[in-house]
């Protein structure tokens, strides 16, 4: 599987005085934000940690704000708006990743509330159907080989706050990653314990599972830099020590 993966995304004006961001033809290319997946553990092959393997990774995020510094808590803001559709493990841009317009811009917290998908929703060209109505679709297998299915349905926000008070988007074509680091997503005895195959793990099945599987994936996400430009998240970009923001509250 590949190293890391893009988000699509469609960018817009956040409301409450927020600043709107285009993605209209001719506009320059600047910052632009990406979300990745990576395996923080170490000497794990990509899509392996923790006593499982995992086979396939979608999600879905309703929207993204980047709440300006010198107001954390007002509504001066700007909002990636949604569906937002990401193939973590292997789809690629969906369709491409967008300008994100804010160099010389503080920010102070990176917000994003999870999308259940509704039949009203259009999936992107190349998401998998079996993601309608969900915010959160993971297929994998334990190291027995015994399988699971995770068929999340959240809809709560969380946060990542910045390191240090703020960060600062500093070049005119500097990339971002909103990245989570998967190696502590699947508790692999308690799936190893459930009944099935394969294991469907659900709001209405193995519920203890589902909910410290929302919080793990929820924790595991931060937001790095693109330090070499090379518009990938390599293995030395992704170290906590580095991280411009955290937490997954």
């Amino acid at each position: 599987m590949k190293s890391s993966h893009v988000l699509w995304t469609l960018l817009c004006m956040g409301a409450c005085g927020g600043d709107q961001v285009g993605t209209s033809v001719g506009n320059p290319p600047r910052t632009t934000l990406d979300l990745v997946a990576y395996d923080g553990s170490a000497g794990a092959k990509h899509g392996q940690a923790a006593g499982v393997t995992l086979d396939k990774a979608l999600l879905v995020v309703d929207r993204i704000r980047l709440r300006d510094a010198a107001n954390c808590e007002g509504d001066d803001r700007v909002q990636i708006a949604g569906p937002l559709v990401a193939d973590l493990l292997g789809g690629g841009v969906l369709p491409a990743p967008a300008p994100l317009p804010l160099t010389g811009r503080k920010f102070c917290r990176f917000e994003m509330r999870w999308k259940q998908l509704t039949p009203a929703d259009t999936l992107p060209a190349g998401a998998d159907p079996a993601l309608a109505g969900l915010s959160m679709l993971v297929e994998g297998r334990t190291a027995s080989g015994k399988r699971f299915i995770i068929r999340g349905e959240f809809l709560e926000d969380f946060r990542l706050d910045a390191r240090g008070g703020a960060f600062e988007l500093r070049a005119a074509t500097e990339s971002l990653f909103v990245a989570f680091d998967y190696a502590g997503w699947i508790d692999a005895a308690a799936v190893e314990a459930g009944a099935g195959d394969p294991v469907v793990i659900s709001k209405n099945d193995n519920k203890t599972i589902y909910m410290s599987f929302r919080d793990a994936v929820q924790r595991s996400a931060r937001l790095f830099r693109d330090a070499d430009g090379d518009g990938a998240l390599g293995a030395g970009e992704h170290k906590d020590a580095s991280a411009l923001a955290g937490g997954g509250t």
